[in-house]
């Protein structure tokens, strides 16, 4: 009884079991004759998936941005127009069942509006949020 393992590239051949030697010389010849084109049918990956996947892999998995567009929904329907803490945004979110809703991430999301469409200002301790007035004309 014989075992054997031929890796080349992404082509593998495992062998285990009588007649190994014969079985051997089939895949040796299979691999010297073979184009590399034809022994690897995976299609190529562009460098953009390549990048995103070696990404994905560091943070365990895919994450697909749900807090933010949340966020933009609820100061677009009015829900900001009163002054609002991270807590209370984060309690709203959760109550609508969004993904991946956190302090960390509702804090760094109402953060990146901070000057476009929200304003802040502490008060007794507590960050809070509003929907800024916007300066100007308004386009009609």
């Amino acid at each position: 009884m014989g075992r054997f393992r031929i890796r080349l590239g992404e082509a593998e051949i495992e062998y285990e079991g009588e007649d190994s030697t014969s079985k051997y010389q089939a895949a040796l010849d299979w691999v010297s004759e073979t184009p590399e084109h034809e022994r690897i049918k995976t299609p190529a990956k562009s460098e953009k998936q390549n990048h995103i996947e070696e990404k994905n892999s560091k943070r365990g998995g895919i994450r697909s941005p749900v807090v933010s567009p949340k966020i933009d929904e609820l100061i677009e329907g009015g829900w900001f127009d009163s002054h609002r803490s991270i807590d209370d945004t984060v309690t709203e979110l959760k109550r609508l069942v969004v993904p991946g809703t956190n302090k960390e991430s509702v804090k760094q999301g109402l953060n990146r509006r901070v000057g476009k469409t929200l304003a802040t200002v502490m008060d007794d301790g507590v960050q809070v949020f509003w929907a800024a007035k916007k300066s100007g004309k308004e386009k009609e």
